[in-house]
């Protein structure tokens, strides 16, 4: 019962009542301060109630609760696990169920945030059969690790089930399901499998990225590659979404690339509209019977292996597409081909489909008071262009918003390219930045949306969705802003874009912002998959004039670029970015010769791929300078600094013999040992999955060496070594007794394109 003023009032007897009234009401004035104490010993009360559950209590109390059912608290770096409150909640449902593998399945995936699956070594293990107890899957050991015995007709009973080859496609993979001979190496150093207490633990740290509707890259008329950029790709599968404690994880629930004989007998899981793999032309989606899989590997000619008489192949190991040579079939324009596929990569950066939208700058958001945007217009290559507002090319929107801006100032405008379409850049005009105007060019949608002054369904300034698209820019950009004695002059903000060329800046603009943008190193491909031109640099801030240096803020923020060159009056951050030179031999950074050196440089959780030259090395933390001298080189050292006395490296690898600042807790300890540990990567060839990740080899002084304990290098915030120390600590409290488990990552992916290789790739087919 609730005791409000009136409530209480209304109990009294009327003739107190009527005094009271007639006495000016003292007795009324009473009870009010008796019904808010009361008030507030009826909310004391509900509160105590709604702290004792964990989803409605207090945040003071999340621990005390924790307390009680013993929780052990974990590393908050991780995304995902930032609520103590959500960690609790959870507890009482892992421990329901506490000992079983898809508990741990499930407890590694909310922990760590990536896909995993669970592997009981102990159900895998060949064992010597006793009568009474057989064990149909563990009937034989096969023979030297690869091959069962025939003897025992275990092939047979596995063909009858299923076909002979799956189970060998599986091979030492986690969804390896043939029985295997004892292995007695622990397994919590990843050393040994196969025993009767070993459990596995499998992690994939690469993510599956869609690329929707986008342009392939033509070879002919007849061959193409998925990737617009003409590289060799892994296709790599969709998740499918999991409820959870639902089961184990298929190969349709983690992404693992897509081998050739998996697609081939699974192509209806894989194919399709809103599936893995999709291709379509104008007329509408390519029908699944039309497609067949094959190897399209290069021979020894420059041709592939497999050329197609009368359906469209694909080999998703290498990302790549055949069409039909049959002359009495209908042809394809080139021009017409769309796909839609699922890329590996480790992380949000470099532009792609993921959602960009609490990146973009705040003077292009629209607020209540009124669109900050004075200016928009779309780009798209396949709607139909609306004048004004919808334009099919970035020429032509170039060309309109320098139209826009002659002889205006203090312009606020936005580009949005709203598909995923490649845009040949060739004849392009100079992007003018006139003084006080500001320029988002950026990869998203502009759907109709509700205007929030006037609540009408329309196409509104400052409305676009930074989200699924990325377009892919060939050319150069170049950009003219205004001359060094200006006193306001303009800002050019680039988000979610691919670029094969390189962006110039010639005159003064106040800065320059690169967001989840990628400018491709050394410009794009070359005919045998290798940086088509490795010493041209991706991005020039310089002045044509050598008497006069440009003035100029540069920012980098969770983006792929090639080599930098900017002159001594340009500052220059790049922060959660990689900087790849192609080369540890050649120039990340420097002045515009490449030799003699750049402006400020202010460096943060980056990888840099090559030389490094600055005045000023403002500072560089969680860094990693990944650099070296090649035989006769001029440098003296691979990273140098102008200025000594002033600036600081922190908790960076910094290779032997450069001459830099100050140093904290740098890695190699001593700065001229060279034997000292360095850091080792997946892959340095950038189009790899594993681009730029560490090795899981990598030296402890590297890998868990930044001011946080995390990894040093641009996938810093992924936070890999937290996550992996918060899901050893979970398993020590969710394992059986007696048991122990080993943490292993997927998917192995191998460099497949060597700095040395020479074979073409690119010839046409033989008439």
């Amino acid at each position: 019962m609730s005791f409000d003023l009136n409530r209480m009032y209304e109990l009294l007897p009327a003739i107190d009542r009527i005094r009271d009234v007639e006495q000016g009401e003292p007795l009324k004035a009473l009870l009010k301060v008796i019904a808010e104490q009361v008030a507030v010993i009826e909310e004391d009360l509900a509160r105590s109630y709604d702290d004792h559950f964990i989803e409605t209590c207090t945040d003071w109390v999340v621990p005390y609760i924790g307390d009680l059912i013993r929780y052990r608290a974990l590393r908050s770096e991780v995304p995902g696990i930032r609520s103590p409150r959500a960690e609790v909640a959870n507890t009482i449902g892992y421990r329901r169920r506490k000992g079983t593998a898809v508990a741990l399945e499930q407890l590694a995936r909310d922990v760590t945030g990536w896909h995993a699956q669970v592997v009981e070594f102990f159900q895998r293990l060949a064992t010597t059969q006793y009568m009474n107890h057989l064990r149909p899957d563990n009937r034989s050991p096969y023979l030297g690790g690869l091959t069962r015995n025939i003897l025992t007709g275990d092939l047979v009973r596995k063909e009858l089930e299923r076909p002979l080859w799956e189970p060998l496609e599986h091979l030492n993979t986690p969804f390896d399901s043939l029985s295997h001979t004892l292995d007695v190496r622990r397994i919590p150093p990843r050393r040994g499998r196969y025993n009767i207490p070993n459990i596995g633990i499998f992690l994939w740290r690469l993510n599956s990225y869609p690329l929707t509707d986008a342009q392939p890259f033509r070879l002919d008329n007849l061959r193409y590659f998925f990737s617009p950029l003409g590289n060799d790709t892994p296709l790599f599968t969709r998740p499918e979404t999991q409820q959870e404690f639902s089961g184990l994880s298929t190969r349709m629930n983690v992404p693992d690339p897509i081998s050739r004989r998996t697609l081939n007998e699974y192509l209806l899981d894989y194919y399709g509209d809103g599936k893995s793999i999709l291709l379509k032309t104008r007329a509408g989606n390519i029908d699944r019977a039309q497609i067949t899989v094959c190897d399209l590997s290069d021979t020894a000619s420059g041709a592939w292996a497999h050329q197609p008489l009368k359906k469209i192949a694909i080999d998703p190991v290498l990302g790549r597409i055949a069409f039909p040579s049959n002359p009495d079939l209908p042809a394809v324009s080139p021009a017409d081909v769309r796909v839609s596929f699922h890329y590996g990569f480790s992380a949000d950066m470099g532009g792609g489909e993921y959602d960009r939208s609490a990146t973009i700058p705040a003077d292009f958001v629209e607020t209540r008071d009124g669109a900050n945007v004075a200016w928009q217009i779309a780009v798209s290559g396949t709607a139909t262009p609306i004048p004004d507002e919808l334009v099919a090319t970035l020429a032509e929107a170039v060309q309109a918003w320098n139209k826009r801006v002659a002889g205006t100032v203090g312009i606020v405008g936005v580009i949005a390219i709203m598909d995923s379409g490649s845009y040949d850049l060739k004849g392009m005009s100079d992007i003018l930045i006139p003084e006080g105007s500001e320029l988002l060019i950026i990869a998203a949608g502009r759907p109709q949306g509700t205007h929030a002054t006037t609540g009408q369904n329309q196409r509104v300034r400052g409305q676009f969705n930074a989200i699924g698209c990325r377009p892919d820019l060939q050319g150069n950009i170049q950009v003219r802003g205004v001359p060094a004695t200006a006193k306001n002059p303009g800002k050019l903000f680039l988000n979610g874009l691919l670029i094969e060329g390189s962006l110039i800046v010639t005159d003064r603009i106040q800065s320059l912002s690169v967001s989840h943008s990628t400018l491709v190193p050394g410009l794009g491909f070359s005919p045998e998959g290798l940086a088509k031109s490795p010493g041209v640099p991706s991005l020039r801030v310089t002045s044509p004039d050598p008497e006069v240096r440009l003035d100029v803020n540069i920012v980098i923020n969770s983006s792929i670029i090639g080599g930098i060159r900017v002159d001594t009056g340009v500052s220059t951050s790049v922060i959660n970015s990689i900087v790849d030179a192609t080369s540890p031999v050649g120039v990340a950074f420097s002045g515009a010769d490449g030799q003699s050196a750049g402006g400020t440089f202010h460096v943060k959780n980056s990888t840099l791929i090559g030389k490094v030259h600055t005045t000023l090395m403002e500072l560089a933390t969680n860094t990693i300078f990944f650099a070296r001298l090649a035989s006769q080189d001029k440098w003296p050292g691979p990273v140098l600094c102008e200025q000594h006395q002033a600036g600081c490296l922190r908790f960076s690898y910094v290779p032997p013999r450069s001459r830099t600042p100050s140093r904290y807790r740098c890695q190699p300890a001593i700065a001229s040992d060279a034997t000292s540990a360095s850091p080792q990567f997946s892959s340095l060839h950038y189009g790899e999955p594993a681009y730029a990740q560490l090795s899981r080899r990598c030296p402890p002084e590297i890998f868990n060496g930044a001011d946080d304990e995390s990894e040093m290098g641009a996938y810093h915030d992924l936070f890999e070594p937290q996550r992996i120390t918060n899901l050893g600590v979970r398993l020590k409290e969710y394992l059986r007794f007696g048991l122990e488990a080993g943490i292993f990552f997927e998917p192995h992916l191998p460099s497949r394109v060597s700095p040395d290789s020479s074979a073409p790739r690119r010839q046409p087919i033989p008439k």
